[in-house]
């Protein structure tokens, strides 16, 4: 997601089977360009994960691009298409702090260009956060009751941002996986 980009913008690649680690490749006829994966400090850890990939749109010519995964192993995926268009960049996420927690969790939506008014975030099926605060890089909200784990976003001034997924899930009830503790507001975090 999103289908078109411009160069500098994140986008999130969301598949299966990602593995530990790997790089995005952005393809066009013999011209093939890694993803940029130059993230702010506070999202330098998480932007890979088994099913997604948040990068920065790398410096392309406009037009279609092939995208692709390559893992760490070699194993490449199929590719989808992103189709590069002008402008300057608008307003991206690249990690959500926590990744699953319970309706009712204050949660950090981190990126760049939050700026302005009319900012929302919506949860999946359009199901809206509470926005808390916001500053350019950050965007405090409020899961929403009846939230379903899904894709988040956030809107600034009608502008979406790219999405990422979010668990909706209380691991007081059900335990975190891998590495993740449980804590006390019902999220599992590193």
């Amino acid at each position: 997601t999103p289908q078109a980009g411009k160069v500098g913008e994140y986008i999130t690649v969301i598949g299966k089977n990602f593995g530990l680690s790997g790089k995005i490749l952005f393809q066009k006829g013999k011209d093939s360009r890694e993803a940029e994966s130059n993230l702010p400090p506070e999202c330098a850890q998480g932007w890979w994960t088994e099913e997604a990939a948040v990068v920065k749109v790398p410096g392309l010519d406009i037009g279609s691009w092939q995208v692709k995964v390559l893992r760490n192993d070699g194993q490449a995926s199929k590719p989808s298409v992103l189709r590069v268009v002008p402008g300057a960049p608008g307003p991206g996420l690249c990690k959500l702090d926590p990744a699953s927690g319970p309706p009712g969790l204050e949660m950090s939506l981190l990126g760049e260009r939050f700026s302005g008014e009319n900012l929302e975030t919506q949860f999946f099926k359009k199901k809206k956060g509470k926005v808390l605060q916001w500053t350019k890089e950050e965007v405090k909200a409020q899961v929403p009751e009846g939230a379903q784990s899904g894709r988040v976003q956030v809107f600034v001034k009608d502008i979406s941002t790219n999405v990422i997924p979010f668990e909706v899930r209380d691991c007081r009830e059900e335990a975190c996986q891998g590495k993740l503790t449980c804590c006390p507001d019902g999220s599992c975090r590193a």
